[in-house]
């Protein structure tokens, strides 16, 4: 009898292998503080010792209790290879009959095979039960495995777990599946940790199981591989954990009603985990249905595979706030979760195809046009990656918070035609601008979009971070913003439609440390975009005198200068802001320009010279002569001025020459159709100028030569 002693019962040090240590028929209970403890002051390496502790009373019947005064190296803060202390079957009463369950090794060691296959009693787990690197533990249909489980917040009870290196074969059946989960009832505390597989030579296949009452009911990872079928893991902390290269393949599984996740990934020290999950039910869980850490770096590389299954709704939306992953933190794994089916063991929902979420290191075509493709999370083309859309395509994007994209490092080129466009839209019932993030073009990406439309987007199309872009044909309509240009970028577009977004139908913006944006846009349709403007400069531009947003030859829903120009935010609104040159504008959708010349914004470091009577030279911008320039205006020629907010002038800082003569005279007079004076701002003569005027009439101006 080793009872009521002051700190421990029995305790057992190991310092060589082998040990033979066996404490049994004895009375242990009582102590202060461990009843018994195992431990090694040296670890060896690949092998740990078993203390055979059986047959013994621990003045109770209940195994959490027992298990609560029990220290051994897994439970008492050592490892693998520290002494376990095997304390199955225990006495029901001192010297009497020991409980009736069957009882496994706990050390399965190379070379060796354990099998459980007895069903008529449950198998108790006392400590970890160890597989070594070639051992195999095989248990057999129907077999019932039970550890112990805190039933009181004030107990501790020590974790156990069956941990593999080696192989691992769980033959449970239809009907007769192997069954783990806690010895008392009811278990507060999820205080074991099932089944942890681990290693590169680990290999778990495991056939309709049942996992409860753990920690996690799988645990997978240091490169471990595990095939579940017919598997349900419940009531645990983690349903599923993955872990550090580990590889799992999960089918017609069920992981729900757990504590935290149904399914946890984690990179661990080996890479990212690979995951592939069908045909299972994942749902009802605490926190997460599942769940990546925000630790897996290049998250761009890292996919887990979670299409065809059932999430106990059809509702995407509600799919989606139950997955944590990069949507949610950059640096998470993805989680590609399409086709969801209708029901447990159902058909997928809708008529989709889903796209593959990333795009590196090859090239991707969508070419399906029997069905849209639907966005379920980001899409990313890496910078080594080419994605191809065929014409008639349509892709639909989930509305989801954050919101879904589609995000271009590397090439994107989308084919639709005249006769059968490219459509990106919302896959909401009710779709609205903003629904989605919209195409981002981005790190010197290069893209191509050939007759599309895209919808419901934040910013349909956003070229930034050094990106190029070419728009021919595209329509942007019902976004927030249509065409979103950033600092250092080449954007041209020919034919194309910016109309009915509920902000802009063109952004642009500079950043001082960058070079401006050059955009160029012909031929195409911008008016009928938010309350206040068409086209927005906001400012940041590097050498916003010298930058000009080229505009021109485009339909603005009117053939009045002063109408366009107040539906236009540029440098005659604000000086941080590029001008915008519109000029021959056109007198209808798709028509001709409307009769006018126009002339450059800046002459600096050349001789311009206007001599084009035949029309008027429309001016829609300041004119700035530099120092270095030369502009010369020959007999005849007429300079009309639009009206503005803020009024236009001519400022001349090199070589103004006049020639006008007495029967040809130039003219410089306001655009307007009720002219007054003050409509543009006049001439103004810089210090260290030279102007020569001929025959010269300057009217309705401010100041008409300063």
């Amino acid at each position: 009898a080793f009872v009521d002693n002051l700190w421990t019962g029995v305790s057992v040090t190991v310092e060589a292998v082998p040990s033979d240590v066996h404490v049994t028929q004895s009375q242990i209970y009582g102590n202060g503080h461990d009843q018994m403890s195992a431990l090694s002051p040296y670890p060896f390496d690949g092998h740990a010792e078993t203390v055979d502790a059986r047959e013994n009373w621990w003045g109770t019947t209940n195994s959490a209790i027992i298990s609560s005064g029990i220290s051994d190296g897994p439970r008492g803060g050592g490892g693998d290879d520290h002494p376990k202390i095997d304390w199955c079957p225990y006495l029901m009463s001192p010297g009497g009959p020991a409980r009736a369950v069957h009882c496994p090794d706990l050390q399965i060691d190379a070379g060796e095979t354990f099998v459980m296959s007895e069903t008529d009693l449950p198998w108790l787990l006392t400590s970890w039960m160890l597989v070594e690197p070639g051992g195999t533990l095989r248990i057999e249909p129907g077999v019932e495995v039970r550890a112990p489980c805190n039933q009181d917040d004030s107990v501790l009870v020590r974790r156990v777990s069956i941990r593999s290196n080696g192989d691992v074969d769980i033959n449970g059946a239809p009907g007769s599946p192997v069954w783990f989960h806690a010895d008392n009832d009811p278990c507060l505390k999820a205080e074991w940790d099932g089944l942890v597989v681990g290693g590169e030579e680990a290999v778990a296949t495991v056939d309709h199981a049942v996992f409860e009452d753990g920690y996690s009911g799988i645990h997978s990872g240091g490169g471990a591989t595990t095939v579940l079928n017919g598997v349900t893991s419940r009531h645990n902390n983690y349903g599923l954990w993955i872990q550090g290269g580990s590889s799992v393949t999960a089918t017609n599984c069920t992981f729900t009603d757990n504590d935290e996740f149904g399914i946890t990934a984690s990179y661990g020290g080996l890479g990212p985990p690979s995951l592939d999950v069908s045909y299972s039910s994942i749902h009802s869980n605490g926190l997460f249905d599942v769940s990546c850490d925000d630790m897996f770096g290049d998250a761009s590389l890292t996919e887990l595979n979670a299409r065809h299954n059932w999430w106990g709704t059809a509702d995407p939306f509600v799919i989606r706030q139950r997955i944590d992953d990069t949507v949610d933190e950059d640096s998470s794994g993805w989680v590609d979760w399409c086709e969801w089916l209708d029901g447990p063991g159902g058909s997928p929902v809708g008529a989709m195809h889903c796209p593959d979420p990333r795009v590196c290191d090859e090239s991707d075509t969508w070419s399906l046009t029997d069905k849209p493709y639907v966005l379920t999370s980001d899409v990313t083309v890496c910078p080594t990656g080419t994605l191809t859309i065929a014409p008639g395509v349509e892709v639909r994007a989930m509305v989801d918070d954050p919101k879904l994209a589609i995000t271009v490092h590397g090439t994107l080129d989308v084919h639709g035609t005249e006769a059968s466009p490219v459509r990106f839209a919302s896959d909401a019932s009710a779709p609205a601008a903003g629904d989605w993030t919209g195409l981002q073009l981005r790190s010197s990406s290069v893209s191509t979009l050939d007759h599309a439309e895209v919808r419901h987007a934040e910013r349909a199309v956003h070229v930034f971070d050094a990106a190029s872009a070419v728009l021919n044909g595209v329509g942007l309509h019902d976004n927030t913003d249509g065409l979103f240009v950033y600092a250092s970028i080449h954007a041209t577009a020919t034919d194309c439609s910016f109309t009915g977004n509920d902000r802009y139908g063109v952004y642009a913006q500079g950043t001082a440390a960058l070079p401006d944006p050059v955009v160029t846009i012909e031929g195409s349709e911008i008016h009928s975009n938010g309350p206040a403007y068409d086209f927005y400069l906001d400012g940041g531009f590097s050498t916003p005198a010298e930058t000009v947003l080229l505009a021109t030859g485009n339909w603005w829903n009117t053939v009045t200068p002063s109408a366009i120009a107040s539906r236009i935010r540029d440098r005659s609104d604000s000086t941080v802001n590029a001008w915008v040159n519109w000029c021959r504008f056109l007198d209808g959708p798709g028509g001709d320009p409307v009769a006018s010349n126009c002339i450059d914004s800046s002459v600096c470091d050349e001789v311009e010279t206007l001599a084009f009577t035949d029309e008027p030279y429309l001016v829609l911008t300041d004119i700035d002569v530099c120092p270095t320039g030369t502009l010369r205006i020959e007999p005849g020629v007429e300079l009309r001025f639009a009206e503005m907010p803020s009024p236009l002038e001519v400022r001349v800082r090199g070589t103004l020459d006049v020639n006008g003569t007495e029967g040809s005279p130039v003219v410089m007079t306001s655009d307007s159709l009720s002219p007054e004076p003050q409509d543009w701002t006049g001439l103004s003569l810089g210090t260290g100028s030279t102007s020569d005027l001929d025959h010269l009439t300057v009217e309705y101006a401010d100041r008409g030569i300063e």
